[in-house]
């Protein structure tokens, strides 16, 4: 565009993104209901063989200019550059269904999925993943579950990976390892989604409320890129190098008996694939 001021562009920009995240986003990003949950478990399972995966839950941070606000020091992460914190879930085949951003990039995985909707909505027992039909394996009922790392905290709606200072044994190990490769899933889609739309790399100078419309613009538009099978070459992918430490989130009160047993029991199962 020659002779538009750059003021200009970044409003045009800005208000791009308002609007498809006001039209486009519910349509593009949204929860599963029953059937495409069975296909997003089928699929997982086709991938790893990990049962019952309902979805890939991580964290990012899309870099911004610190804020000129009394709280501003907040925004900066661990790695020590100023941030909004981004969490969210994928199913197989790298799309997301749920995002969560705008949160201070100092605060936690953990307690940003206990304030989500979706963190909410597991807490009190009505989440798209509690309607998933539960399955018996070796004797055991093991409900779908979403896939986090170390820094959230095991509950049988969410497992995590063993704790490595607990590891006794390769039937421990092989479930880590699947785990591992199964949750890779979410790593590529943020991979993936900022190989296309590299303004997530870049720092980002505008208002928090254009930053979050930004991002979930970028979102939406990754998903209907994936929908339409629109082509991605291998050279643009990016790492999700820049996550949250997996400082442990520990074991919930809830349910936690219920979640090592299942621990336990996909182990063994992953192990007599």
């Amino acid at each position: 565009m020659f002779g538009v001021g750059i003021s200009t562009i970044c409003e045009i920009v800005n208000e791009f993104c308002r609007l498809i995240v006001e039209h486009l986003l519910i349509e593009h990003i949204k929860l599963p209901g029953v059937a495409h949950l069975q296909a997003i478990i089928a699929g997982f399972e086709v991938k790893t063989g990990y049962p019952q995966v309902g979805g890939c839950i991580d964290g990012s941070h899309i870099p911004i200019r610190l804020p000129d606000i009394t709280k501003g020091a907040d925004y900066v992460n661990y790695k020590g550059f100023s941030s909004i914190a981004m969490q969210a879930i994928c199913d197989h085949q790298y799309q997301f269904l749920n995002v969560n951003v705008g949160w201070p990039g100092c605060v936690h995985d953990n307690q940003i999925f206990r304030n989500s909707n979706i963190g909410q909505q597991i807490e009190q027992g009505h989440s798209y993943v509690q309607r998933g039909q539960v399955r018996q394996i070796n004797g055991v009922e093991v409900p779908v579950h979403i896939l986090g790392d170390a820094a959230n905290t095991l509950q049988p709606h969410l497992l995590v990976p063993f704790p490595r200072v607990d590891i006794v044994n390769g039937t421990q190990r092989l479930f880590n390892y699947k785990h591992s490769a199964t949750r890779m899933t979410i790593e590529n889609t943020f991979g993936r989604c900022k190989g296309r739309f590299r303004i997530l790399l870049k720092l980002n100078d505008s208002t928090l409320e254009n930053c979050v419309y930004n991002v979930l613009a970028a979102c939406t538009l990754h998903n209907i890129c994936e929908e339409y099978r629109a082509i991605f070459l291998d050279e643009w992918h990016v790492p999700n190098d820049d996550a949250n430490l997996a400082v442990a989130g520990g074991q919930g009160q809830n349910g936690v008996r219920q979640a090592n047993i299942m621990w336990q029991t996909i182990a063994d199962y992953l192990e007599n694939l």
